[in-house]
């Protein structure tokens, strides 16, 4: 399989998603003025990535009223290829350029 790097930043319809496990997060801050939110990771941790295409990702949202206010919920379902050695390092290669 060969996939090559497409110019312009767009690497051909892969998307990655980033995620981080709750555990590696330091503080989570929100800015009540601008509602942006500031994520600072415990040391030696990092933001994991997983790939897919448009067609293989599906987010469904819902809303529910809550004493608070209106609360929501996104459930992000991706079909993600095997764990293949090859086709991760062509991933990684897509993003990092080399």
């Amino acid at each position: 399989m060969t996939i090559l790097r497409h110019t312009l930043g767009n690497i051909g319809g892969v998307n990655p998603v980033q995620y981080i496990f709750k555990e590696d997060i330091a503080s989570f801050i929100i800015n009540p003025a601008t509602l942006y939110g500031s994520i600072t990771l415990k040391p030696a941790r990092s933001w994991n990535y997983l790939y897919g295409s448009p067609e293989s990702i599906q987010v469904e949202g819902k809303e529910e009223d809550s004493p608070a206010g209106m609360k929501y919920n996104y459930q992000i379902k991706m079909l993600i290829p095997k764990d293949r050695p090859d086709v991760e390092v062509i991933l990684r290669n897509l993003i990092t350029g080399t």
